[in-house]
């Protein structure tokens, strides 16, 4: 009897597998949950604003099998140069695989990424910190607003993120043991973040930064494992870069003009860091601040000590697994400031462009916070586990709101005003063979699948000045509606974007068709009425 027990005893699994199948379990859950919510929040479609038309324009040309790229209301075929291909590749798979439209198959797809990202950051934390700190960074993660928000809409955050974590980690096995194989992987993973957002230039720089600092890879076999993070990394982008410079005569289709930041820019991103902690009830000033000093402090802490280290002072605190995420930081808000100041004066400095240095310094946290902690009282521990509950209620209640708003009023092109607008529901009625143009050509398109004409903007939000041909552009628009009795349909007239010419010279020789409470469709004072279709 006593043999026989010692024989269960001997096959039974240890505890700490027994505990490691429950952590998996748990985050198995988390993602689950996460991926759920996407699709709760969702009813209405996933979110869709004037970048998420590219996206999806170019994944259903490309299930199509005309190309990545989307149709002109011309009907000409425009390929994709403004952003890069992995992202609508990425919806190209899923529509293909499940045969559903690419704004549907966009949806299930941010659902997938919304669950595998507090995962990876998870086990990236389990492996240094152990099974519980890996569960508490995947269920803060999780229950973040500011990395929930990113996947309700049809944006290429979702993939960057998991680009980063992938870049993250083969970084920090590469400061371990430097070689050609990881600098080899290094680069093609930092070709895949290009590839996803051209502002995943600046993961380049982040492994370029570490390449340096690194005291260990020196002589020959630095300079070898650099010629490999090149190559595989060349390798990776070359192929898109070329076909991009031989359309479009431009790597990204943006020209180099210098506009630098605005004040109001800004404030913008003031407003944004602001909303990284979601307590509304607590003034615009005082959240800023209260990011802005728990932010600095958690990322100065570690780069203090690396800098101890590096002199020889003591050992490792934290390691590179915390500098790292901070190193991209760096160089991803260095690229920011560049390419507002040459490249592209429209990009926000919101909370989606900054939410990547967001999910860096969670992670850099993550790495610095269990050993602060540990280094401290219990009283103290036990005082700071019950601010981390705080913070994760007040996240989740956010989060939750986020979703629940979602499925209420949807989001961007999908919202409940764009879906029930009458003054969409007057296009369909249109007959089929009628010229459009509007203020907001590419949702009107979006819920109508009709072609439909960009009214010609004044200014050129993307190099911040006027365009000199603008009211020549405008007069030809008129000219083309009084020759073939076409339309104007003008989205909230009275509310018109500030690169929109004036109403007055919009509307010049034209008279109101149809009137609606959400805009107006006007036709040429020379034409006849058309008929319904």
């Amino acid at each position: 009897m006593a043999r026989a027990e010692k024989a269960v005893t001997d096959e039974s699994p240890p505890a700490s597998l027994n505990r490691d199948w429950i952590v998996i379990a748990l985050m198995g859950l988390v993602a689950g949950l996460t991926s759920a919510l996407v699709l709760f929040a969702s009813p209405w479609g996933i979110g869709v604003g004037y970048d998420s038309y590219f996206y999806l324009s170019a994944a259903q040309t490309l299930s199509d099998g005309i190309g990545l790229g989307r149709i002109h209301a011309s009907g000409a075929f425009i390929p994709l140069t403004h952003f890069p291909p992995l992202y609508p590749t990425s919806i190209t798979l899923v529509t293909q695989l499940s045969g559903s439209p690419s704004a549907d198959a966009a949806r299930w797809l941010q659902a997938l990424l919304a669950g595998l990202l507090p995962v990876s950051v998870g086990l990236a934390a389990a492996r240094s910190h152990g099974r519980w700190v890996g569960l508490a960074g995947a269920v803060y993660v999780a229950a973040s607003p500011v990395l929930f928000a990113r996947h309700l809409w049809a944006m290429s955050e979702s993939v960057f993120y998991l680009v980063l974590v992938a870049n993250w980690l083969a970084l920090a096995a590469f400061t371990r043991r430097p070689s050609i194989r990881l600098a080899g992987v290094g680069g093609a993973l930092a070709g895949l973040g290009y590839l996803t957002r051209y502002a995943g230039v600046s993961i380049v720089g982040m492994w370029a930064l570490v390449w340096l600092l690194l005291p260990h890879n020196q002589g020959r076999s630095r300079w070898i494992t650099l010629a490999a993070f090149a190559l595989a990394c060349s390798l990776a982008v070359l192929p898109w870069v070329v076909r991009n410079q031989l359309l479009d005569q431009a790597l990204t289709n943006r020209s180099l003009v210098f506009h630098p930041p605005t004040l109001d820019q800004f404030k913008e991103a003031g407003r944004a860091l602001a909303s990284w902690l979601p307590v509304s009830q607590l003034p615009l000033w005082l959240r800023l601040g209260a990011v802005l000093i728990v932010g600095g402090g958690l990322s100065t802490i570690p780069l203090l000590a690396w800098r101890d280290e590096s002199r020889g002072e003591h050992r490792a605190v934290f390691g590179w697994p915390a500098i790292i995420p901070l190193a991209f930081a760096g160089a991803y808000l260095a690229m920011l400031l560049l390419s507002l100041t040459l490249f592209d004066a429209s990009t926000p400095l919101d909370s989606r462009i900054l939410s990547p240095i967001y999910l860096a310094l969670v992670v850099s946290a993550l790495f610095t916070l269990p050993t602060l902690v540990a280094a401290t009282s219990r009283r103290l521990r036990l005082a700071l586990a019950g601010a981390g509950l705080l913070v994760f209620f007040v996240f989740a209640n956010a989060t939750y709101v986020l979703a629940a708003d979602g499925r209420a009023d949807g989001l961007g092109f999908n919202s409940r005003a764009w879906r029930r607008s009458p003054t969409v529901a007057a296009v369909r009625e249109l007959p089929s063979d009628i010229l459009i143009y509007s203020n907001e050509s590419f949702p009107v398109s979006f819920h109508t699948g009709r072609p439909v004409f960009s009214v010609p903007e004044r200014l050129d939000p993307v190099q911040s000045s006027e365009r000199p041909d603008w009211e020549q552009a405008v007069a030809e628009m008129h000219v083309r509606l009084a020759q073939t009795e076409g339309v104007l349909v003008l989205i909230h007239p009275n509310e018109l974007r500030v690169e929109m010419p004036p109403i007055e010279t919009l509307t010049m020789g034209l008279v109101p068709l149809m009137e609606a409470n959400d805009g107006t469709i006007y036709i040429s004072r020379d034409s006849h009425q058309p008929s319904s279709g």
